[in-house]
């Protein structure tokens, strides 16, 4: 059974960069200034590494396990990765640090009635004798008091609501028959 993980992981990105043709177009916009003799060009630009720190991504999948949730990311971010930004150099993924932590299900209330009554439906049919049957058939009792009690706070909400609104009505009708001193 599938559970959900919280999957976070960090990383670099490093490119080479080495400025192409600009060596050309500086010295030709020195070369034809007006007066230039003589001119020598020798520009040569050496590759740099560049690494850029900082790239982080967390989110929530249901995986199989730790390692599943973790191979899940890696198909998308992983340390050789390549991806090209919007001026067109390509970055590689270096220094990937991922974590995974599986996380528990708290239900809701409705989560819980809905899941206990799937297994009811599923175990009632067992019988007395089954110990499956019994419990399923002691939890049907749990849930239909449940619900019972549920309409019947439902019920008594609106009669308090009901006799707020009476309360408020008499509470004004009392201020505007006391005179005031």
């Amino acid at each position: 059974m599938a559970t959900k993980y919280r999957v976070s992981a960090t990383f670099d990105l490093s490119t080479q960069m080495e400025p192409e043709g600009v060596e050309r177009r500086i010295e030709s916009d020195v070369e034809n200034l007006d007066g230039v003799t003589n001119f020598e060009g020798g520009s040569y630009f050496s590759s740099q590494e560049v690494t850029c720190d900082g790239g982080e991504v967390s989110f929530e999948i249901e995986a199989d396990g730790e390692d599943d949730a973790e191979s899940k990311l890696r198909e998308a971010i992983d340390d050789g990765h390549e991806f090209e930004d919007d001026n067109g150099f390509t970055w590689v993924v270096e220094g990937l640090s991922v974590s995974t932590e599986a996380i528990e299900w708290e239900p809701t209330v409705e989560e819980a009635v809905e899941v206990l009554q799937e297994w009811i439906d599923i175990h009632l049919s067992d019988g007395d004798g089954d110990e499956r049957g019994r419990v399923a058939k002691a939890a049907k009792v749990g849930l239909d008091d449940h619900t019972r009690l549920g309409q019947r706070v439902t019920s008594l909400e609106s009669r308090v609501q009901d006799l707020d609104m009476k309360i408020a009505a008499l509470s004004q009708r009392l201020q505007d028959v006391t005179p005031t001193q």
